[in-house]
Parts: structure tokens; sequence; C-alpha cells
């Protein structure tokens, strides 16, 4: 169903001879990643994600939903979500998508995606709006009201490392609306807003479970770490405090 290509995963160019029109959509392809989809051990982990997903969203209720993706990159998990909500029934009000790809001096690849991404869903009569940063998200919000029933964080590690994830989360999100998250390795959160100020002081924890490779299940516990992954730490460790003692004798001699 999908391929590892140009460093990312992908569906295949072609199918049964066609071309494939989803074909410029992806997602990350690195293949030590907890939630890379085309390893065995792993294969699971973003196909059960869309699930926890579908789940939490339906819980909603809500007839028309503003949906917000961040670090939303190629949109391939984002494309599977959207339209297993259409098939379930969901409208959309607005589709708000957050990547630095986005912007001016954005790649290729990710404005070809939205593009892809936009056809697609062309019936569902709402506006598709980009942004670059989760500064102008927060802007957007903020001047129009728009803020989202759900916000998706699916492995979106590069844009959470810049910004404060509960402040943004509070200001993107309206009352009562969700974020869902995918963290790497292979952990998923549900964060439900319950006050009415954009605070971090307002968003609640529901439910965070992670991925065990060798049970292929989801628990509330943290799998135990393997023996020989326990070997390989602390042979790092005592590697980089050998390094440590042989710079401060080096300083020690220039002395």
């Amino acid at each position: 169903r999908f391929e590892r290509r140009g460093g990312l995963v992908r569906p295949p160019c072609s199918i049964d001879g066609r071309t494939c029109v989803l074909a410029t959509l992806g997602e990350c392809g690195d293949r030590k990643c907890g939630n890379y989809r085309l390893n065995a051990g792993t294969c699971d982990v973003r196909p059960s994600f869309l699930e926890f997903c579908v789940k939490h969203i339906m819980a909603l209720d809500v007839r028309d939903l503003v949906y917000c993706s961040v670090g939303s990159g190629r949109l391939l998990f984002d494309w599977e979500l959207l339209e297993r909500l259409r098939q379930d029934g969901v409208r959309f009000r607005a589709i708000q998508l957050v990547d630095k790809d986005y912007g001016p001096r954005g790649r290729t690849d990710a404005k070809d995606a939205q593009r892809t991404f936009a056809g697609w869903f062309h019936d569902f009569a709402c506006p598709f709006r980009s942004f670059a940063s989760v500064s102008d998200l927060e802007g957007w919000v903020k001047w129009s009201g728009e803020a989202a029933h759900v916000l998706l964080d699916c492995d979106a590690v590069g844009a959470r490392k810049r910004i404060d994830a509960a402040a943004f989360r509070s200001a993107a999100l309206r009352t009562g609306g969700v974020c869902l998250v995918l963290s790497n390795p292979a952990k998923r959160t549900a964060i439900v807003k319950r006050g009415d100020l954009a605070v971090s002081s307002s968003l609640e924890l529901v439910v965070q479970q992670h991925f065990n490779k060798s049970t292929g299940e989801w628990s509330e516990r943290r799998p135990s770490t393997s023996p020989e992954r326990k070997a390989r730490k602390r042979s790092r460790g005592r590697s980089a405090r050998r390094r440590s003692r042989e710079r401060s004798r080096r300083r020690s001699r220039r002395r």
C-alpha cells in the first residue's frame, strides 16, 4: 500500500498501471522512528492512532468541525483521517494546516502535497487555510475566533520543539476541543480544553498510552527497556564519561 521514496513514506506512484493521484502525499520515512509505518514492529502504530483519533473526534459530536493540524508536512496521515471522518459523516467548517514548509521558503513537494490534499477534499465546501508558523495561526484565531475543535499533532516533533506546546494548544483550541498527539517513540495522548481562557491550566490530560512492540498493544504503562538496549545505553554512558575524562586531562596538561 505504501512505499519509501525520496526519504518519505508515500503512496505508490501507480496502482495497477494507473497513476496514483495521491503520490505527492507523504510522512516521515525515518526507519529508526518508533512510529515508522514500514517496520514490522511498528507498522500498527499509525493505523491504531488513526482509530484513536476517530474515537475521540466522534465523541465531540460536533456538527461542523474546525480541524487544525500542526507540523502537517506532506499530509498523508491527515488525508487518512479526514477521509475516514468523511465516510463517518463528519462535516467541516474549516481546515487549518500549519508547517514551516508552507511558507515562501518552503519545500516544493510540501506545496504539491497541499494542492493534492485540497483538491481531493474540494467537495468539503470549506476554506483550507495554511500557516507557516504557529504564531501565524494564533494571530488568525485571535482575529477571527476560528478556534479548533480538533488539533492534531502527529509526530510533529520539529514544530513542538520550537514552541510552548501547552500555550499553543490552549490558544488554538476552543473550549471542549481535543488535542490528539502522537509522539516518538509510539506514545499517543488525548488532551481536552476545559476552560475558556487561552492558558495551559485549561488543558486536561484525558488519556496517555504507550505502544509495546513486543505485544502490539497500547498500555498506560511504559514498555520496559530490553536488556540489549540497556547494555547499549550503559556502553554509551561509559564512552561519554571516558571522553570527558580525556578532555579534562588534556586541559590540565595545557595549564
